[in-house]
């Protein structure tokens, strides 16, 4: 056996040496000697050092492992990632292919935004790298910065806010602002404590301080409607009367306010006015004298001496009163000329109103007003209906012919006036008490029959009279025989003329001829025919005539038929009793 110890670069062949050398002297490269630690034994048994003996067994650690003996087998395993070992020629091919070693530089923050780099000593590849972050803006997404925080953390909290204020004030936020109130184009105010007449007035920050003041400075013209809010209780320093232009609209926001009276004066078109909640101690005063239309409107209002409210002139002319609301009303005497008064849900209407005569007039009454003691006085020409819930406390109707036509009440009222006199034309649904008409007054009903209890009806120099504006008809029956004949003559469906001509031919006995009602009785009416010509006399008793009526008709009637025919006249009146 052969055995090649290598040292450096030089290899040595060693077969033989004296046993003398003790101990063995190696030499190396550039002459350098080593000396041999131990025996050195070669194949044969012989051994140089001096020692004596064989190698019997080699052993060996991880990674090396040996099969023992006398002539051992070394091997060394694989290396992997969990054992040590040898380096085997794929894993060199693939370590030889890996990246060459790298160089790492540390990762740091520069600036102030806010921005802190844990574990950034090595963390990058090269020389190293910094951090900056921009601050956000209106056009940067970014960090906060100390400034804006501060500014975002003293805002308001979340919610719903004003921020700005338009109609009649104006202010821009945020923050503090000062109001702007805006001019009131048709509405002014006045305060009679606290206001002030100055030009600079009529706002709700500074009102003035009178009525008086107001409409003389009230802008624009007469001819667009203004509001004048009023306030300050009952002390007002107006000198009485206070004028105003129309088209105004006087208001108090709660009832009760008290002014002295008012008067109403110029303008030229159809003009209006309205009293909204206040108490007149004086006279209402609005009198003109030309060709147009005036309303005023008492809204909740009253007046305690009354009201004169005409238009003297012409054509077209009338005045529109309306009185509306639990606490609205006249006291005192009142003039009303050409003129249309309606009372709807007024409170209490006393006193006199008289209405003069130009042209028709109204005076409607409902929902429940009070005419309390009031005297209507109507002149010639007035048409006055009492229309509705009429509350009856004493009122009367006073008429006169000092203008042209005789006045005409209409009413559906169960109330009745305490006294009625003078000339009219009265149409009545009801009466529930004593009532004397005098001087040619005609009683009618406009609908239905009067009722009453214990009532004495005397007509003094005149008469009974029944009109109506669609008379009855009359309709022949076949009874009467072939071409007969039925026709009737200034009739209503109270009184009237029957003109019957029958035939002798075919003539039977029954119904011959029947009236047939414009309105129908409620109950069947009693009626009474009176003979108007001879063969009405002389044949009533052979012809067996009779009448019968029904709510919607009255019958003449044959009980024997007339064989040779003839014509007959009868006279009819009929009356509901029940």
């Amino acid at each position: 056996m052969r055995f090649w110890p290598f040292f450096g670069l030089l290899l040595y062949s060693i077969t033989s040496f004296a046993s003398t050398i003790n101990p063995p002297v190696i030499w190396g490269p550039n002459n350098k000697s080593t000396l041999l630690q131990g025996d050195l034994c070669f194949p044969g048994g012989s051994c140089i050092g001096g020692g004596s003996g064989l190698v019997n067994s080699v052993t060996a650690s991880p990674p090396l492992f040996s099969s023992g003996g006398a002539n051992p087998n070394l091997t060394c395993q694989a290396a992997s990632g969990s054992q040590a070992g040898c380096l085997s020629s794929a894993d060199w091919s693939t370590f030889n292919g890996k990246q060459d070693a790298l160089s790492f530089g540390d990762l740091t923050d520069i600036g102030t935004d806010g921005i802190s780099v844990m574990g950034g000593t090595g963390a990058v590849v090269g020389s190293g790298t910094s951090l900056a972050q921009h601050v956000a803006d209106s056009t940067h997404n970014g960090y906060l910065s100390q400034g804006d925080w501060a500014t975002f953390n003293g805002k308001q909290p979340a919610g719903n806010y004003i921020t700005a204020l338009t109609g009649d004030g104006s202010a821009s936020g945020p923050g503090s602002a000062t109001l702007t109130m805006a001019k009131f184009v048709n509405r002014v105010f006045v305060d009679l404590v606290l206001g002030s007449d100055t030009l600079a007035g009529g706002t709700p920050w500074q009102p003035w301080k009178t009525i008086q003041y107001a409409c003389n400075h009230i802008s624009p013209s007469i001819n667009v409607p203004i509001s004048i809010i009023v306030s300050g209780g009952n002390n007002d320093t107006d000198t009485y009367p206070i004028t105003c232009p129309p088209n105004i609209e006087l208001i108090s926001p709660e009832y009760g306010l008290q002014l002295h009276g008012i008067t109403i004066t110029g303008g030229a078109t159809n003009d209006g006015v309205t009293l909204t909640n206040i108490v007149f101690l004086d006279n209402i005063t609005w009198v003109r004298n030309d060709a147009t239309e005036i309303s005023l409107a008492l809204n909740n209002s009253n007046t305690f001496s009354g009201l004169d409210f005409e238009q003297q002139g012409s054509g077209v002319a009338a005045t529109f009163l309306f009185i509306f609301g639990a606490n609205a009303g006249l006291f005192g005497t009142s003039t009303i000329q050409a003129g249309e008064t309606i009372a709807q849900s007024a409170g209490i209407l006393n006193g006199t109103i008289t209405y003069k005569d130009s042209g028709s007039a109204y005076f409607i009454s409902s929902g429940g007003t009070d005419l309390y003691s009031l005297n209507l006085q109507l002149n010639g020409g007035i048409t006055t209906y009492l229309i509705g819930n009429i509350a009856d406390y004493g009122y009367s109707i006073t008429g006169t012919t000092t203008g042209s036509g005789t006045p005409y009440i209409i009413t559906d009222s169960s109330s009745v006036p305490a006294s009625i006199s003078g000339s009219y034309n009265i149409q009545r649904t009801s009466f529930s008490q004593w009532m004397d008409f005098t001087a040619g007054a005609w009683l009618g009903g406009s609908s239905g029959a009067p009722s009453a209890s214990n009532v004495l009806l005397q007509v003094t120099d005149g008469h009974e009279k029944s009109t109506m504006t669609t008379p009855p008809t009359a309709t022949v029956n076949a009874n009467a025989g072939t071409g007969a004949s039925c026709s009737l003559s200034n009739a209503t469906d109270t009184d009237g003329t029957i003109n019957l001509t029958t035939t002798a031919t075919s003539p039977v006995s029954g119904e011959q001829c029947k009236v047939n009602f414009n309105k129908a009785y409620n109950v069947a009416p009693i009626c009474q025919l009176t003979p108007q010509n001879a063969n009405a006399g002389a044949f009533s008793v052979s012809s067996q005539v009779y009448q019968t009526t029904a709510t919607n008709k009255l019958s003449v009637n044959f009980g024997a038929a007339d064989a040779a025919g003839h014509a007959y006249v009868w006279s009819y009146h009929c009356a509901e009793t029940q």
